[in-house]
C-alpha cells in the first residue's frame, strides 16, 4: 500500500537523522577513544590489573552518560580520586 510505505520512508528518514546528528557529536563509545589510557592511570600511580579495566569501564560510562568529559585533565582529575 502506497500510504504505508511513505509512512515507513518517513520514519527511516527520521532515524536516519537522528543518526546522523550523533554521529556528529562524535560521542565516546570505546575504550579506544576515551581521552585516557591504562597508560595515564599507570602514570598517577595504579597497578596495572582487573581494577585498572573496571575504573576505565567505569570512566567509559561516565562519559557516554555525559557525566564526565572525554577530555584528559577532567578524567585524569576523577581517577586519581578513584585509584
Amino acid at each position: 500500500a502506497p500510504a504505508a510505505q511513505e509512512a515507513a520512508i518517513a520514519h527511516v528518514d527520521e532515524w536516519s537523522a537522528l543518526l546522523d546528528r550523533v554521529l556528529d557529536q562524535k560521542p565516546c563509545l570505546s575504550l579506544k577513544s576515551l581521552a585516557v589510557s591504562g597508560d595515564d592511570l599507570l602514570s598517577l600511580g595504579m597497578a596495572p590489573g582487573p581494577r585498572m579495566g573496571q575504573l576505565l569501564n567505569d570512566i567509559l560510562e561516565r562519559v557516554a552518560d555525559g557525566d564526565l568529559s572525554n577530555e584528559k585533565p577532567a578524567l585524569l582529575a576523577y581517577a586519581k580520586k578513584h585509584i
